[in-house]
């Protein structure tokens, strides 16, 4: 069995292979970053299981997975900028959906007033019409 937990994300990948295959796989996140499914499925039809494909296992990404490096907004959770920016662009206009839609802000509060920024930013403004 391989296993890889992070208590700070509260992520945990475990893969169970039996005679160099693939027998069962395990990923839970509190963040919502899995790897594409179709990856995950393709390993169960590998006649072996290679030490690179071990090691993607408990990394969580598929070979040639963009990895996202931007700046973290939300420490405790582990969440990046460009993951808050896709929720508001998604339609979250306030912290607290934000915080629902990916974790950030749910924890200590302190990037809180980032999210805020991002939210004002973000802003479209508001078209009137002379009547």
């Amino acid at each position: 069995m391989l296993r890889f937990e992070d208590a700070k994300t509260g992520a945990l990948r475990e893969a169970f292979i039996a005679g160099g295959r693939v027998e069962r796989i395990l990923f839970i996140t509190c963040t919502g970053g899995l790897p594409p499914r179709e990856w995950l499925t393709d390993m169960f039809g590998l006649d072996g299981v290679t030490p690179e494909d071990r090691a993607l296992l408990l990394v969580g990404r598929a070979p040639g997975a963009r990895i996202e490096t931007g700046p973290i907004v939300c420490a405790c959770r582990a969440v990046r900028q460009a993951r808050v920016e896709a929720a508001i662009a998604e339609g979250c206009r306030t912290i607290d959906a934000v915080g629902e839609a990916t974790g950030a802000g749910s924890s200590c509060g302190s990037c809180r007033p980032e999210i805020a920024r991002l939210i004002g930013h973000s802003a479209k403004p508001e078209v009137r019409h002379a009547a």
